[in-house]
């Protein structure tokens, strides 16, 4: 009979083993779905039926080396983390009692741990009611809309009859666990594209640092405020206030938000004419509002507008085309916006399964002359994520609302960014490397008057996304932690170019095989606590050089 240690050992080599198999299999569906990925750049909407077919395929593989990894010992990815069973948030009734008590009516609905929240906050939300009838649909359809607020770390809703002195009635629990609302945080940015190419081209001068303080759901309605103040390279000042809900129009509501800002932007620019270059130093002030009308939890139409102002020297502005429409160097205008908002997507920050659509139309400035800024920008940002396995919550109950994993997700973008009519200022550039970036080229920065982006992505969860209540926070809101793994494979491609009425444009330019730049790779993404993702990816460009890439936030 063997000893446990010889016992141990056969069992973690025959896991390895397997391991090796599922990888082996791996590799091959991997493979196949990336060509496939980098191939649909060409033609995504023709493609994307047979990517989904092909990734899928390699589900039942990953499943199993997923499941291989959760056999190991947690110590060897976050022992601080290590959770067992679930969270309890209040004390709550059990799923059975809650099974039982579906479609039954209503008598009671109370609310637990909206210590800071006041109550008809929630109440507007939710479509259970005292008389109402309880179903599993409507627990399903108020955990999502009370998760929507972002206001929580977590939300359950369990219910129970009871029967007293021959009275037969059903009491429904909402417990919620409110986020911490005051958050200080440190302002940190660098003139460049990202880290790597600041280390490359190290100038300790070039750095802007300061403080923020945002404070959600102060007066417990719901609201934000939000600033920033920062010195150094770029300085600059805002200050934001959104609230959700202000009025009712026919039972759909209206939201508000401000926004006033100042900043001083430094650069250097080089005159296209007599290459003599200038250290640009341009004043901006901007306020604006924005008023929302709430379609329906998916949509969301909204009008914005405001006044812009930015200045530059007289005599950059004489001797650089663009940085200012006006030859004195200040542009003063104002801006006037709709957005229509499409969004089902599951849960931020990493997004796994649903639609995004986001559809801008704005104008820039209303006088015609030809001194003056006035121009149409068309913007359209339309994002899927598409769950390749999920499980189907419909047979029963889940017992905390808030699963972030999804599980393999292939998600695609589309971003697209175009300018119609007159000249559009250096300011209003649309630009790859900043917020925009194709993998690949990721120091890299692509300018014009237009731009175009495609990328696709598959993740894959290596640590499934796992919660835990740390109690040994002094802090309550800050207990409940998640955290998890994803491998992605991605693939970009993109271009910026300028419209024939700028002065950069050069005959013949535009969008053409000889302007789109693509990258293609893969990466680790982690999802941290505190809504954090951090990643690290490598990746191959369309000129066959390789790039280290280390980042913040999902890519999209």
């Amino acid at each position: 009979m063997p000893n446990r240690r010889t016992a141990a050992g056969l069992q973690v080599h025959s896991t390895n083993n397997r391991m090796r198999l599922h990888l082996y299999r791996l590799q091959q569906g991997a493979a196949a779905a990336l060509l496939l990925t980098l191939l649909s750049l060409g033609s995504p909407v023709l493609l994307e039926a047979q990517i989904i077919d092909s990734l899928r395929q390699t589900v039942e593989n990953l499943n199993n080396i997923r499941l291989q990894i959760d056999k190991l010992p947690r110590s060897l990815f976050f022992q601080i983390y290590d959770t067992s069973g679930t969270i309890e948030i209040l004390p709550k009734y059990s799923l059975r009692q809650t099974e039982q008590a579906i479609n039954s009516v209503i008598d009671t609905v109370v609310f637990q741990g909206n210590t800071a929240t006041a109550e008809f906050i929630l109440r507007r939300e939710m479509i259970l009611k005292e008389n109402g009838q309880l179903t599993k649909t409507k627990i399903f359809t108020d955990l999502n809309r009370l998760a929507d607020l972002g206001l929580f770390n977590a939300v359950d809703i369990t219910a129970r009859r009871f029967r007293q002195d021959g009275i037969t009635y059903t009491k429904v629990l909402v417990n919620v666990d409110e986020r911490w609302r005051f958050f200080p945080y440190p302002v940190l940015g660098l003139k460049e594209p990202d880290i790597i190419g600041w280390i490359k081209n190290f100038n300790v001068r070039r750095v802007f640092f300061g403080l923020g303080l945002s404070f959600n759901n102060f007066r417990g309605q719901n609201e934000s405020i939000e600033t920033e103040i920062a010195g150094g390279y770029d300085p600059y000042f805002r200050v934001g206030y959104f609230n959700p809900f202000i009025m009712k129009i026919d039972d759909r509501r209206v939201s508000l938000q401000l926004n006033l800002g100042t900043s001083r932007t430094r650069t250097l620019s080089i005159s296209p004419q007599t290459l003599i270059q200038y250290d640009l130093d341009e004043t901006r002030h901007s306020v604006g509002a924005t008023l929302g009308l709430r379609l329906s939890r998916a949509e969301t139409v909204q009008l914005t507008g405001g006044y812009f102002q930015l200045s530059v020297p007289d005599n950059v502005a004489m001797n650089i085309p663009g940085t200012s429409i006006s030859p004195d160097g200040t542009d003063a205008f104002l801006f006037l916006g709709t957005v229509y908002t499409f969004n089902t997507v599951n849960v931020l920050p990493y997004p796994t399964d649903g639609s995004y659509l986001n559809a801008t139309l704005t104008r820039n400035g209303f006088a015609f002359q030809p001194a003056t800024v006035g121009y149409f920008r068309l913007t359209l940002d339309a994002r899927r994520y598409t769950a390749l396995s999920r499980e189907d919550k419909d047979e029963k109950l889940a017992d905390t609302f808030f699963d972030p994993s999804g599980g393999y997700c292939f998600a695609t973008r589309t971003y697209i960014s175009g300018a119609i009519g007159g000249s559009v200022p250096n300011y209003q550039h649309t630009f790859i490397g900043y917020e925009t970036k194709i993998r690949g080229f990721f120091s890299k920065v692509f300018e014009g008057d237009n731009l175009l982006l495609v990328s696709m992505e598959l993740r894959v969860p290596l640590l499934k996304v796992q919660a835990r209540r740390l109690e040994w926070i002094p802090i309550p809101s800050l207990r409940l932690v998640r955290y998890g793994i994803y491998i992605t494979f991605f693939a970009d491609a993109g271009a910026t170019w300028y419209s024939p009425n700028s002065s950069r444009y050069r005959f013949g330019e535009g969008l053409n095989l000889s302007t789109l730049k693509s990258g293609y790779g893969a990466g680790l993404n982690l999802i941290l606590p505190f809504n954090l993702v951090g990643r690290v990816e490598v990746a191959r460009n369309s000129e066959g050089k390789y790039e280290l890439m280390l980042s913040q936030g999902v890519s999209f």
